[in-house]
């Protein structure tokens, strides 16, 4: 009965590993340690008045804004109201100091 245990773990933990080479994702444990870097340059938008939230994981497919990929992680998105239509240059590095607005931190990546 051990031996069959065994092999699913092995089995399962093959599969988990070869997921997260190919997802590229930094993990430890299963926890996602380090953003991932969805661009090396800002994505330049205008935004209407309302509230966004910002991937702060660098996982979610509808850059610059979450899809829940951070779910599992200790990642959350960052909440940010815009109060006025303006035009923004919206952080996709995951590294700048003025999130969720690019500071030019990708400059150094």
């Amino acid at each position: 009965m051990s031996l069959k245990l065994d092999i699913v773990l092995k089995i399962d933990f093959n599969i988990q590993y070869q997921y997260q080479l190919q997802s590229n994702k930094f993990f430890t444990n299963n926890t996602m340690t380090k953003p991932l870097i969805a661009d090396t340059k800002p994505q330049l938008m205008t935004l209407k008045p309302g509230k966004y939230y910002w991937c702060s994981c660098g996982s979610s497919s509808k850059q610059p804004f979450c899809d829940g990929s951070h779910q599992g992680t200790s990642f959350t998105p960052m909440e940010f109201t815009i109060t006025e239509e303006k035009k923004v240059a919206m952080c996709l590095c995951k590294d700048t100091k003025n999130t969720p607005f690019c500071d030019g931190s990708h400059a150094s990546l």
